[in-house]
């Protein structure tokens, strides 16, 4: 993370690699909860224990995505921790703007399949299904992952 801290206060408007720290953040995050063997009512005690590291990994992602608003990969991360860190803490942040940056995300998925080639779509497709799993709508949730499934291409990698 301090490499890529160093790159970042060099480039500082440059997404990806906002990306990348906000995925260390989120990596370590994981680690300090999931663990083979433990309750998943402590596995969430454990995971709100770290609600830190789960905020600052969201900050970044949102920083990121900032930075670079076609990018819809840190802008769907950090809708998902955002998202997550509020269920855990019951608190909002008004720097993480969920509702902003799940539109955003929508806005840069459009731009992406109307100019990126035909093997970026499912990924698009599957952020916006990620988006409606939030929305707890399920009906949504699985048009959602059929439209992404329908461009796949026979790739079980993206699926």
């Amino acid at each position: 993370r301090q490499w890529l801290e160093g790159g970042a206060r060099d480039h500082p408007n440059e997404g990806e690699t906002l990306g990348l720290i906000g995925r260390t953040y989120k990596n370590e995050w994981v680690a300090t909860w999931r663990r083979t063997g433990t309750s998943a009512a402590q596995m969430r005690e454990d995971a709100a224990y770290e609600e830190a590291r789960l905020h600052e990994a969201a900050r970044v992602y949102s920083a990121g995505f900032r930075a670079d608003p076609i990018d819809y990969f840190p802008g769907i991360n950090a809708v998902t921790l955002t998202w997550l860190w509020q269920e855990l803490t019951g608190q909002r942040d008004p720097e993480l703007d969920i509702e902003a940056m799940a539109h955003g995300v929508r806005w840069a998925v459009s731009c992406r399949l109307r100019r990126d080639s035909k093997e970026q779509w499912y990924w698009a497709r599957a952020s916006v299904a990620e988006l409606e799993v939030l929305t707890r709508d399920v009906a949504a949730v699985e048009r959602a992952y059929k439209a992404a499934c329908a461009v796949a291409d026979n790739d079980w990698f993206a699926t």
